[in-house]
């Protein structure tokens, strides 16, 4: 036979939460309580109701080049090099990240220089995404760089592929401006 605190402790313990089974919407929940005996006579008490008003927080996606800071000891960005006449190189460490709170689902990545020299680009090897549902488009932006877009939905995982796919190369013998 419980006591009157152990139903002040079982009211105390009650939570709400939402699971990730489906998109939860925005408004009020409502959630009702009665407490009963068994003897004599089956006896409730009032049904008494909390309220609990929901809000959607969109929370972005994030993205970690090199979680374990193993390229540059600077968690989470990534420090590559090119030589000239070397192959293209990697733009994101094979540790990459890509996580969003919000679901497993990504719309769209894209990759741009921040600084950048004539001549300088962007490509994809192609052969890395063959198995995922990821549209690649690359276009010039104003000042005349690459952009590259990933295009899906696609899953954490394709983006995170997507992302080691990219390579940065340069044709100029000496890659420093003129």
């Amino acid at each position: 036979e419980a006591s009157i605190s152990d139903y002040f402790g079982f009211l105390r313990s009650v939570r709400f939460d939402i699971t990730k089974r489906s998109k939860p919407t925005e408004g009020t929940r409502v959630v009702s309580f009665r407490v009963c005996q068994e003897a004599p006579e089956n006896q409730c008490s009032e049904t008494r109701f909390a309220s609990i008003e929901f809000f959607l927080v969109n929370h972005p996606p994030v993205v970690r080049l090199d979680p374990d800071g193993s390229s540059s000891g600077r968690q989470p960005e990534y420090a590559g090099s090119f030589r000239e006449g070397d192959a293209p190189a990697y733009v994101a460490d094979v540790d990459v990240d890509v996580s969003d709170f919000d679901g497993p689902i990504l719309q769209w990545a894209e990759a741009r220089f921040a600084i950048a020299f004539e001549d300088d680009a962007l490509t994809v090897e192609l052969a890395e995404l063959a198995d995922t549902a990821l549209a690649v488009d690359t276009e010039v932006d104003a000042a005349g760089f690459p952009v590259v877009r990933f295009t899906g939905p696609g899953t954490l995982e394709e983006f995170e592929r997507a992302l080691r796919a990219l390579r940065f190369s340069t044709p100029r013998v000496d890659p420093r401006p003129d």
